[in-house]
C-alpha cells in the first residue's frame, strides 16, 4: 500500500492504530485528547474561513484555559475540539473532528472514526486488493460506472457542517471547493509527520538548463502581458511542468519526471522563483542558478513561499484554478483571479526547435 500510496518508507495500518491516532491520539504534553462524538472543551484560536454555508478553518493553537497557547504539536486533536473559531472570533459550538483525508499520486484515502477507504483507480484494483488484505481498509473504486466518488461520500455518511481534516499543502483548492460548502473544511499542512517520523525529506537534484528553442525573458515577457491583459499584478504558478517550460530548466526531483520542485511568483518587475532547499553542492545547479540571475530571476528558499504571498503581495494575484494548493490559496490576503493557468496550452504550441527534437526522439526510439 505504500507504493500505492506514493509513500515511500511508510507504512500505514489502521489494524496498527497509525492513522486511527490521527482522530484519536495523545498529546506530548501527556495529556489525552480523544476526539469524542461530543467535542472537547478547549479553543482553537485563530483560523481562515472560506465562503459558502460550511467553513474552511485553519488550525490553531489549543488553549489550555490558562490564558498561554497550550501543546500546539497535536493539531489534529485541537482542530476537532469543541468552539473552533472561524475568523472573525466567531464560535463553532459542538462539533468534532470526523475524518481526515490524506491524497496521494495514485490513490486517495479517508479515514473517520469508523471507517478508513482508498479510492484508487482501474490500473491499481489488483494491487490494492492484495496489500490491503488485513489493514482495516475498504477499496473504493473509481474510474467505473458505478463509482462513488469521495465528495459524494462524504456527503453521503456524514452530517452537514462535520469537520473534515486535510493536508493544504497535498489537495488542490479546486477539489476542496468540491467539500466545503457542505463541510467545515481544516487544513494542517504535513499532517503525516507525526506519524511518518523518517520521512525523507525534499528532494534537490541537479538544475540544468535547456535550449527549447525560445528564451526564457521571451516566454517570461509572454507572462507578463497574459497578467496585464488579466488586471493583474502577478502571477503564482505551481505546476512543475509549467515551471520547467517557463525557466527552460530541468532536473530529477520527482523520478521519471525532468521537473524540479518549486513555485514561480512573476510580476510587472520581477521573477521569483522559490527553489532553495539544502545548500548547493554541485557545479550543473551552481552554473544553472547563476544563468539565471544574470536574466534577472531572484532564487529564494523554497519554505519562504508561505510567508511571502501572506506578507509582501500587493494588487491583484492571478492562481492557477487547476494546480495551486489549497493551504497556498489560503494564505494569499488579497484579490485572487482564479483560473486555469494559461501556460498549459502556450507550451502546446511547438516550435520548429521542439518539433524537430520530437522528430529524432520518435526515430530513435523506433530503432530500439
Amino acid at each position: 500500500m505504500c507504493q500505492l500510496l506514493g509513500m515511500s518508507g511508510c507504512h500505514l495500518k489502521l489494524k496498527d492504530a497509525a492513522l486511527h491516532d490521527l482522530l484519536l491520539c495523545e498529546t506530548e504534553c501527556g495529556e489525552s485528547l480523544a476526539v469524542e462524538a461530543y467535542g472537547l472543551d478547549e479553543d482553537v484560536r485563530g483560523g481562515e474561513v472560506a465562503g459558502g454555508d460550511g467553513e474552511v478553518v485553519a488550525s490553531g493553537q489549543v488553549d489550555d484555559g490558562t490564558g498561554e497557547e497550550g501543546c500546539a504539536d497535536d493539531e489534529v486533536v485541537a482542530a476537532g475540539v469543541e468552539g473552533v473559531k472561524a475568523e472573525g472570533g466567531e464560535d463553532i459550538p459542538g462539533r468534532h473532528l470526523t475524518a481526515v483525508i490524506i491524497p496521494s499520486e495514485a490513490a486517495d484515502v479517508v479515514v473517520t472514526l469508523d471507517h478508513a477507504g482508498l479510492w484508487t483507480d482501474t490500473r491499481y484494483f489488483i494491487q490494492a486488493i492484495n496489500q490491503l488484505e488485513g489493514t482495516g481498509f475498504v477499496l473504493h473504486k473509481t474510474r467505473i460506472p458505478e463509482q462513488v466518488l469521495i465528495p459524494e461520500w462524504l456527503r453521503t455518511n456524514l452530517e452537514k457542517d462535520a469537520i473534515i481534516v486535510v493536508d493544504g499543502l497535498c489537495q488542490s483548492a479546486s477539489s476542496i471547493s468540491e467539500i466545503s460548502d457542505d463541510f467545515t473544511v481544516v487544513s494542517i499542512p504535513n499532517i503525516l509527520d507525526r506519524l511518518w517520523t523518517d520521512r525523507p525529506g525534499i528532494p534537490q537534484t541537479p538544475i540544468f538548463a535547456v535550449n527549447s528553442g525560445e528564451s526564457r525573458s521571451s516566454k517570461l515577457s509572454w507572462l507578463r502581458n497574459f497578467v496585464k491583459e488579466k488586471g493583474c499584478n502577478a502571477i503564482l504558478l505551481s505546476a512543475l511542468d509549467e515551471i520547467a517550460w517557463i525557466l527552460n530548466v530541468r532536473a530529477s526531483d520527482i523520478e521519471y519526471n525532468p521537473f524540479v520542485i518549486s513555485y514561480l511568483l512573476v510580476s510587472e518587475d520581477d521573477v521569483k522563483w522559490f527553489v532553495l532547499k539544502d545548500e548547493v553542492e554541485d557545479e550543473v545547479t551552481q552554473a544553472t542558478f547563476d544563468i539565471l540571475r544574470s536574466d534577472g530571476v531572484a532564487l529564494l528558499p523554497y519554505s519562504e513561499i508561505e510567508l511571502y504571498l501572506g506578507e509582501n503581495v500587493e494588487g491583484r494575484l492571478f492562481l492557477d484554478s487547476e494546480s495551486v494548493n489549497y493551504h497556498l490559496w489560503s494564505v494569499v490576503d488579497t484579490d485572487i483571479v482564479f483560473e486555469p493557468s494559461p501556460v498549459q496550452l502556450r507550451k502546446a504550441i511547438k516550435n520548429s526547435f521542439e518539433l524537430e527534437g520530437m522528430r529524432k526522439a520518435h526515430f530513435n526510439d523506433g530503432l530500439v
